[in-house]
């Protein structure tokens, strides 16, 4: 699509004209949601690479139609809500846990000492993460009290003067929750690990938060996500490490690295249930999660649902097995 702006009409013909099948009204779809969110982000997977080259310019296999982009999209906008709910668990486990040790140590008055370079690391290749840490914990303070006039922290700030790490813990990102956490000193960090899970070590919990993290905005500003896995693959930004559980399913060894499990959606699932234990009070459904592709295989073409989980890592032996592991 050219970069000019285009009317409802032009970008129906646009399609047309790549060999698209759009049905009888495609323009509510294409003012619902998008035609950047919707044509740009899940055509790949139905673009005939030769046909395209030729051309010099997109063209779909033969029988796409409208619809299948659609069905994608949606299965997308399911697996985010998917893990927006799952990070939204976690986060909810670590903060309560960093302010519960945090607070323990350094006091429970009113500033609760997160406002003091000495109670975090004292490593010198962290000093600037911990000042900008605690610049950016004081920003968010002073913008939910003076611009959002936020009630808790408005309650706090005009009866103290200082806001409790609790009551932080309200306003400040998941991002900002896993840089707390990775600048905490190392015993808190180990504490906070074992307090999750006693096979969860410190490094490894600060490598699954930062995955987390990206897959967690990811969801949060509704971008593509199941093929997060191919769009990181330049530079490969986050992965998480290697757990017993990566080897008991089965999952292949090359290169010093797993094929799956570790920089794609698979790894999103297996690592928050080493974090979450798969609990009475969280457990995630992974025949679910297999249910969903196999229904979403009625919609688009079979073979294209192969190529999802090949980019997902969701794969049915997987699945299966993640389904009865005990974490």
């Amino acid at each position: 699509m050219s970069a000019n702006p285009t009317t409802i009409d032009e970008q129906i013909n646009i399609l047309k004209r790549r060999g698209l099948d759009v049905g009888s009204n495609p323009g509510k779809y294409l003012i619902q949601y998008g035609y950047y969110n919707l044509i740009n982000g899940y055509k790949d997977l139905f673009i005939d690479s030769e046909l395209t080259r030729q051309a010099k310019e997109d063209r779909y296999k033969h029988g796409t139609s409208l619809n299948h982009l659609i069905a994608l999209y949606e299965y997308d906008a399911r697996l985010r809500h998917q893990l927006m709910a799952i990070t939204i668990n976690i986060e909810t486990q670590l903060k309560s846990l960093i302010s519960l040790h945090f607070s323990l140590s350094y006091g429970y008055g009113y500033g609760c000492g997160y406002d003091l370079p000495s109670n975090f690391t004292p490593a010198p290749k962290q000093k600037k993460h911990v000042t900008s840490l605690i610049d950016k914990l004081q920003d968010d303070v002073e913008d939910a009290y003076y611009y959002k006039r936020t009630p808790t922290i408005c309650h706090y700030m005009n009866n103290y003067q200082k806001v409790p790490l609790w009551v932080l813990n309200t306003i400040i990102s998941f991002g900002e929750m896993s840089k707390f956490y990775n600048n905490l000193k190392a015993n808190m960090r180990r504490n906070i690990a074992a307090d999750i899970n006693p096979n969860l070590k410190s490094d490894d919990l600060s490598s699954a938060l930062r995955y987390l993290t990206t897959i967690r905005n990811k969801s949060a500003h509704n971008n593509r996500l199941f093929s997060h896995k191919k769009d990181q693959q330049a530079s490969r930004v986050s992965t998480i490490p290697e757990f017993q559980v990566h080897k008991d399913i089965g999952i292949a060894y090359r290169n010093n690295r797993y094929l799956y499990g570790q920089d794609d959606i698979l790894a999103a699932f297996i690592v928050s249930s080493v974090i979450s234990k798969q609990t009475e009070i969280f457990h995630i459904q992974y025949q679910n999660i297999d249910n969903d592709l196999n229904k979403l295989s009625k919609q688009i073409p079979n073979e294209t649902v192969m190529q999802i989980r090949e980019i997902t890592g969701l794969k049915s032996e997987y699945l299966s097995k993640l389904t009865r592991y005990e974490f």
